[in-house]
């Protein structure tokens, strides 16, 4: 009975995330449409800390309460779903054409990965001053990427309407309900995904690195859904660039502050070297080329099912 119970309430807390969070993209997106915010920075910013909401909600509220495994393996395991299985999904289906700002925003992911491997294989925790340095990362890429935003409308106000009459009040209502949504279903993911951990045997960071990291990135999926749907897959780019920023500098430096994240040497000698390999190969992809195409997409879900494999056959 309990079993059942705790399957129960896993998969409803899943549900509500999938509901809620494509409100909380949706509206995030009608927001930014409201103050004329150009379609690719949506993606790197807006949408980005919408579709990250489930993330941070997850790793906060696991860190509070104890579960410093799901805290952790939520977020590196986000960042290794986005990339790895939401993004190559998406370039399988439709190439993604790169724009200037995914190439700057994939050299920020690298190196928000790198100072992140480099702070755990040292302290091999993640505390105060640790977290003090990622939320300092997160807090420059705001000022810099806001920089950009305020260049660019700047030199295209000729070509925005003085008098906008899009009325951005239901959206922000809209935003604030699904974000609601989206905390209630978070809490119900954590407490079922831990008691199915504790009654299989499963370590909670295993949990946190596949079931829960993957149930929140559902928005991400969403988004990358609608990008497929309407012909602009390069939103699903920012997004993602965006929201594994989030996931490493945001979410493991807030947890961080509030209390030490321990790493598991499995995660410095598996999950965060997979993270960063993620990392390297996206990073290069988008460097090299104006698209990121359907060969270097099935390259990147082809580690992900190698990462996902042996997590569970081989290193737990």
């Amino acid at each position: 009975m309990e079993n059942l119970l705790s399957i129960l309430i896993f998969i409803a807390g899943f549900l509500v995330i999938i509901v809620s969070g494509e409100k909380f993209v949706d509206s995030a997106c009608r927001i930014a449409d409201g103050l004329h915010v150009p379609r690719i920075v949506i993606g790197l910013t807006i949408v980005s800390f919408a579709t990250t909401m489930p993330e941070f909600t997850v790793s906060f509220m696991a860190t509070l309460l104890g579960n410093v495994g799901v805290a952790f393996g939520n977020a590196v395991g986000s960042f290794i779903a986005n990339a790895g299985l939401i993004l190559a999904l998406a370039a399988i289906f439709r190439p993604i054409r790169v724009e200037a700002e995914h190439r700057i925003e994939g050299v920020t992911m690298l190196a928000t990965a790198i100072i992140l491997y480099f702070l755990a294989m040292v302290g091999r925790s993640l505390n105060r001053v640790d977290g003090s340095i990622l939320i300092a990362i997160l807090i420059i890429t705001l000022i810099l990427t806001f920089h950009r935003i305020a260049k660019y409308r700047s030199q295209n106000s000729s070509e925005q309407n003085v008098e906008a009459s899009f009325s951005i009040r239901k959206p922000v209502l809209v935003f604030l309900v699904s974000a609601a949504g989206v905390a209630v279903g978070s809490r119900m993911l954590i407490y079922g995904g831990v008691r199915i951990a504790e009654l299989l045997g499963v370590p909670e960071i295993v949990i946190g690195l596949t079931m829960i990291a993957v149930g929140t990135s559902i928005p991400e999926l969403v988004t990358a859904a609608m990008s497929i749907r309407r012909k602009v897959v390069e939103l699903s780019l920012g997004n993602i660039f965006g929201a594994n920023i989030l996931n490493l500098s945001w979410i493991l430096g807030a947890c961080s502050l509030i209390k030490s994240l321990p790493v598991d040497g499995q995660s410095v000698i598996f999950n965060l070297p997979i993270m960063m390999l993620i990392a390297v190969m996206l990073t290069v992809f988008t460097l090299a080329g104006s698209k990121i195409t359907r060969v270097e997409g099935s390259a990147l879900i082809a580690v992900y099912i190698f990462y996902t494999a042996a997590l569970y056959a081989y290193m737990y």
